[in-house]
């Protein structure tokens, strides 16, 4: 608290510096032209900032500008954000074709052509060129909030929930923020643009048609009032939605009382000569295997990208080379060996969304997690987070289990407690886990697996 306090005095204290140098600049300039028709010293400006603020006619010119402004803007942010799910390929398909010729839009080119033939629909204009400048800033924003999102938990939730599900409680929190910030770059965008087509296409009733109307008068207090206006009140708003950004979170929380099934049924997994490659390296030539069904079968060995690759495929996450694995029509439970939990859910949260007719009070006790129920991932230590990560592969069920080093990071007695909850409660159905201990394999594999 007492740092926020510190930089927010030092920002006002470097404003402060930066406008009295400023003004003292521009009584320098004014002494040494010595033409007040060319440039009026300071006083006169607010002198007639003073004088036209009395007017309806001068706030009746912002508000016009700014509605048209901020309208345009948050239309465009709306639209930005759509195409950036678009390219998600999140079953909103039907604006691919539309976001092709939004990728190769020439904007300022089409601007100044539209206001020229247009002239009778300046508002439009304005409107428009804001919202293509805005869904621009926002589209990219967006992209690099996609970019971000780990691949891993985004897995796990579209293997374990539905589609809704996975935009709701994994999409939607995460981007929401990126959302927020990306509004003040956007509106900047907007608001210099917004301002500019005003001046080109003389609208009405706007702050950049009476700067163009005081510039031909030659009333230059009037042009810097203007200028002083469209400078203030950008940062104004810009300031305003980053304060409000500030405050703009999103987390859902699952319904405990909603009920749902999960395909519970086992089947084995067949290998039959699958190859895999990465670039020109062969990291699977011709491999054959049956995993048996209800069976624990153990991979070890020294080669990690091997067992990743055999895991990724018998999960159903990648295909071979050529796509001749055939996923058993059923569900599967996934670990990675990073915990890859929702960071704005909590314990319980986590473990609901993947099934919430789950027994959760049970499956808390099992793996000692009930201390731990209400608080975030971030609050926990690597070894709590991966029982969570256990939890819910327990409470998720399927019929298949695929674990990526579920006990990677515990120590004895967690290992041994969370082993007896996940393996107890995958009992008779099909399971395949990587390891790098002798004692799990010993201990809890039915079938072994060696690859090098």
């Amino acid at each position: 608290m007492k740092r926020s306090t510190e930089n927010s005095l030092k920002r006002i204290r470097t404003m402060l510096v930066f406008l009295a140098s400023f003004v003292l600049l521009w009584y320098l300039l004014c002494v040494i032209l010595n033409e007040p028709m060319r440039l009026s010293p300071p006083h006169r400006v607010m002198e007639a900032l003073a004088h036209m603020s009395m007017t309806m006619t001068f706030w009746k010119t912002i508000l016009y500008s700014t509605g048209r402004i901020l309208s345009g803007c948050f239309i465009g942010c709306l639209l930005g954000a759509t195409l950036s799910f678009a390219e998600q390929d999140l079953s909103l398909s039907i604006f691919r074709s539309f976001e092709k010729y939004f990728k190769a839009l020439p904007l300022l080119p089409i601007l100044l052509a539209v206001s020229f033939i247009a002239l009778n629909f300046s508002n439009t204009i304005v409107v428009l060129s804001c919202i293509i400048v805005s869904s621009a800033s926002m589209r990219k924003t967006l992209q690099t909030g996609h970019q971000s999102l780990s691949k891993e938990l985004l897995l796990i939730t579209k293997c374990n929930s539905s589609y809704w599900e996975t935009v709701y409680y994994l999409r939607l929190p995460h981007l929401i923020p990126y959302f927020s910030r990306g509004l003040s770059p956007a509106f900047s965008k907007a608001f210099a643009i917004g301002l500019s087509v005003e001046f080109i296409s003389r609208t009405p009733v706007s702050i950049g048609q009476s700067l163009l109307a005081a510039y031909d008068s030659i009333l230059t207090e009037q042009v810097f009032v203007w200028v002083v206006v469209a400078i203030i009140l950008s940062l104004f708003i810009r300031r305003l939605l980053i304060c409000i950004a500030k405050y703009i979170r999103f987390s859902p929380r699952p319904n405990a009382d909603d009920q749902y099934a999960r395909n519970g049924k086992s089947f084995p997994i067949v290998f039959d000569k699958l190859s895999k490659s990465d670039g020109e390296r062969k990291i699977l030539n011709c491999f054959s295997f049956v995993f048996p069904c209800g069976k624990v079968t153990a991979i070890c060995g020294s080669e990690a990208l091997i067992k990743t690759t055999i895991l990724s495929i018998a999960a159903g996450i990648s295909p071979d080379d050529e796509n001749k694995f055939q996923f058993p029509p059923t569900a599967s439970a996934l670990i990675f060996k990073d915990p890859c939990l929702v960071p704005n859910l909590t314990v319980r949260e986590n473990i609901l969304l993947a099934n919430r007719a789950a027994n959760i009070s049970k499956i808390l006790k099992a793996l000692a997690l009930v201390k731990e129920e209400n608080k975030l991932p971030a609050d926990l230590d690597f070894s709590t987070q991966k029982r969570v990560a256990i939890a819910r592969a327990i409470a998720f069920g399927g019929g298949i289990g695929v674990f990526d080093e579920p006990f990677y990071g515990m120590d004895d007695d967690t290992r041994a407690l969370s082993a007896a909850a996940l393996f107890g409660a995958f009992r008779g159905k099909t399971v395949v886990f990587s390891a790098v201990r002798g004692e799990d394999i010993l201990r809890y594999a039915d079938e072994v697996l060696e690859v090098h």
